[in-house]
């Protein structure tokens, strides 16, 4: 009985690292992969404001880019 107990805590430990080793692996992933592509996007939208002429399409970049601002400070909690 002993023995089985000492197996089956020594699969619930590795199956616990497995699961940290994979939320670690998700959350670099969406960390750097799409947290750099929101930065970028909204980057994109800024300088496309700057180099219109102030019609609609300003209006829509700004609240596109509050749009990127509010899914990357999702990311970074």
């Amino acid at each position: 009985m002993q023995r089985y107990q000492q197996q089956l805590r020594s699969l619930v430990f590795a199956n616990c690292r497995e699961e940290e080793q994979l939320r670690r692996h998700i959350a670099t992933r969406l960390h750097d992969g799409l947290g750099q592509l929101l930065a970028i996007s909204r980057i994109k939208l800024g300088q496309l404001r700057k180099n219109t002429d102030g019609g609609g399409i300003s209006v829509r970049s700004t609240k596109y880019i509050d749009s990127l601002k509010d899914a990357m400070a999702i990311l970074v909690r």
